[in-house]
């Protein structure tokens, strides 16, 4: 079975978006084997601690190392990407080496897909600039813009998200695309 890391772009509790990620790892059950990670303690990137490589860079690069995909689940902030995501890809796309440019860097030809939900725009602005980042810092990008769903007014009284039967096809569709490209 094919390794997917889940890379929810929201810290909060009860994210709609880790609803969503965990939604897509149910579906998927049987096709894949999924993992999330959790990089919360991740340090900004600042080339004063880049090396020698903290320990919890180490860890997030060997999750993304040892996945075959990484798709990444996110809410928009201000019509972007979280901090914390753009953090994340930061950093995967950091050499690996001290004073060497060239040295392999995590995100190079690594396979990644988005997902996102929000608002009514179904998080496109995040999306967009997930494509234009991942594809800047070498990543291979599977099916273009991804997928995003805007969320019922009532998720916010009730604090979950609700799929329909469109929204898991449409979630279905771009697992077997993603799948195939692995």
């Amino acid at each position: 079975m094919k390794k997917i890391l889940m890379v929810v772009g929201s810290m909060r509790k009860g994210s709609f978006n880790q609803q969503v990620a965990e939604h897509i790892a149910e579906l998927l059950k049987n096709k894949a084997e999924i993992s999330f990670l959790d990089y919360k303690d991740l340090p900004f990137l600042n080339q004063d601690i880049e090396f020698p490589t903290p320990d919890v860079v180490k860890h997030v690069r060997s999750a993304v190392d040892s996945a075959d995909g990484l798709w990444l689940v996110s809410p928009e902030y201000n019509h972007s990407i979280p901090a914390v995501l753009k953090n994340f890809l930061d950093w995967i796309s950091r050499p690996n080496e001290e004073n060497n440019p060239k040295a392999g860097k995590t995100s190079a030809d690594k396979k990644v897909t988005f997902t996102g939900i929000g608002g009514s725009n179904e998080t496109a602005g995040c999306r967009k600039n997930l494509f234009d980042l991942c594809k800047f810092i070498g990543m291979n990008v599977v099916g273009d813009m991804g997928t995003g769903f805007s969320f019922d007014r009532d998720t916010f009284t009730t604090g979950k998200v609700i799929f329909s039967e469109e929204d898991n096809a449409k979630l279905l569709a771009q697992a077997d695309t993603f799948l195939a490209s692995l």
